[in-house]
């Protein structure tokens, strides 16, 4: 269902409803092929409305190793704009998951986003952006999928060391940064 989504991301609440009306089309005729509807019903049910799909496969493991301790709540895909003093968006990052209270991004890197020597260069310019402001934790792909409650119980250690940063309405000023808080993410100006 993430893979879809990433593929046709437009009003995925909307979707949801598409896609469980053709479903139930498809299988009308079909004896007791009813049971699978029932799953993806509470897929979907799991799923929170109008949240941006996951990245990637890992991304939506992820999440499933994250909800037996209480972390499946985290935001996906959090849009963390860098802007200059003129209004200008110089950088724009998507984090996997994020904490934003806490500033405390979740970052699952697979093998094939760092193919090339350009893919690289920009992860690790994004990457150190991110940390002047964030904890930035990075795990592989294969830790996730190979390692799920490994992985689970790793970021629920390094969340519970951090204290609460973006509290309240803001905005806060953060080593001399004032970061705005928007409905998509957070705005920080350099």
């Amino acid at each position: 269902m993430e893979s879809s989504l990433r593929i046709d991301p437009r009003r995925p609440d909307e979707w949801d409803e598409l896609l469980l009306a053709d479903l139930e089309r498809r299988v009308a005729d079909l004896p007791g092929g009813r049971t699978g509807l029932a799953v993806l019903r509470a897929v979907l049910a799991r799923r929170p409305p109008g949240v941006r799909p996951t990245g990637s496969p890992a991304e939506t493991r992820a999440i499933q190793a994250l909800r037996p301790v209480g972390l499946d709540w985290l935001t996906r895909q959090a849009m963390i704009r860098f802007i200059d003093r003129r209004g200008t968006i110089l950088r724009t990052a998507f984090p996997d998951l994020s904490d934003l209270e806490r500033a405390f991004l979740v970052e699952i890197d697979g093998a094939l986003a760092h193919g090339t020597a350009a893919a690289l260069d920009r992860d690790l310019r994004r990457q150190n952006d991110l940390t002047d402001m964030f904890t930035v934790a990075r795990w592989s792909a294969s830790r996730v999928l190979g390692h799920p409650h490994a992985f689970a119980q790793e970021v629920a250690a390094k969340r519970a060391r951090l204290e609460p940063v973006f509290v309240g309405a803001g905005p806060w000023t953060v080593r001399g940064r004032t970061v705005v808080r928007t409905a998509a993410g957070l705005d920080v100006y350099v």
